[in-house]
Order: C-alpha cells, then structure tokens, then sequence
C-alpha cells in the first residue's frame, strides 16, 4: 500500500504533474517550457477537481500568452533549490515539434525574453521522482486521470495547439496576450 500524503498546495500539485505518464506513459515525461507548463497547471485549475488546492497558491492572471501566476517560477526555483526538480536546456528549434510561424513567434519571444536561444525543459531529480509518486499516487482516481489526460494531450502538442485551446476556451484570459490575434487566426 503506498504512503499517503496530504496534498495541500500548487507545489504538490506541479511535483504530481511532472511525477504523472504523459503521451509516452512514461512517468516523469518532461515538460517543455514555462509557457506549456503554465498552461498545463492552468487546464488542472480549471479543468480537474484540483482547483480548491490550486487556487490558493496560484493566481493566474492574464499575461502576455494568456493565463500567468508568476507564482510557478518561484515554485520552479525552490524545487531546483531542494534538488527535486532538474531544468535542461534544449535549443529552440529542436524544443517543439512541428515549429509553424506562430510557434516560432512564442519561441522567439520566449528565448528574446531572457536572451537566449534555448528553452527550458522540466524534469524530476530522482530525489522529486520519489516525493512526485508518493503525492500523485495520494490524489483520488479521477484526478490522477485527469492529470494524466491533460498531460498527454497537451504535453505532446506545439505551444501553439495548446495555447490556441486555451485562448479558445479562455478568451477572459487573452486579454494581455502577445500572440492573440495570430494564434486564433490560425485556427
């Protein structure tokens, strides 16, 4: 029987998506970028019975690619800090699949911002692995499902994809965005 553990903020949460399977159903697969994490983080606070834990530790707002909580940066930084959390870097061009113009503008941007050529990849130290299972494995069926579920689906596709979905579904969240006009244009 495994461990249970109490699950009570967004940094439990985003430990149990990067531990949960994504497309390959590989546990732990990688997430590509800040911009599809965020998204993926947002899609389970809105999407998932985990809003009323993620909610009190991310306030997502509308930035310049739609929902933002600044919050997940810091969250990001302490687990690097507490070794539980590893973030790569892979060339831009090589970082998503199927790189369009709109693609390339979110990629552009995102390397301008931070003056570099290169995104981050996220991914659990073995040490996050250990933690990222206990925590996963304590949340009920349906919301391991469907934590499951957004992460394959959205973890395998181009920023684009996902962020033409949530802008879709989402407009109130658009409002700030950079690439609005060209990502529901290319729907």
């Amino acid at each position: 029987m495994p461990n249970k553990v109490s699950i009570d903020s967004g940094t439990d949460i985003l430990i149990a998506l990067l531990y949960a399977p994504g497309l390959t159903s590989k546990v732990g697969e990688p997430i590509k970028g800040y911009t599809r994490l965020e998204k993926l983080l947002f899609l389970l606070d809105r999407e998932s019975g985990l809003h009323r834990i993620i909610e009190k530790d991310y306030a997502f707002e509308p930035f310049d690619y739609g929902p933002c909580a600044q919050e997940i940066y810091d969250d990001v930084e302490m687990l690097k800090d507490a070794s539980m959390v590893h973030t790569g870097r892979v060339a831009t061009e090589t970082a998503l699949d199927n790189v369009d113009d709109i693609e390339q503008a979110v990629v552009d941007e995102e390397a301008t911002t931070r003056n570099q050529e290169k995104t981050d990849v996220f991914e659990l130290t073995e040490r996050g692995a250990k933690i990222g299972k206990m925590i996963f494995e304590s949340l009920p069926a349906e919301d391991r499902q469907r934590m499951t579920q957004i992460k394959a689906v959205f973890n395998s596709q181009p920023t684009s994809t996902v962020l033409r979905y949530v802008y879709t579904k989402y407009p109130e969240m658009t409002t700030r965005s950079k690439v609005k006009d060209k990502i529901l244009s290319a729907g």
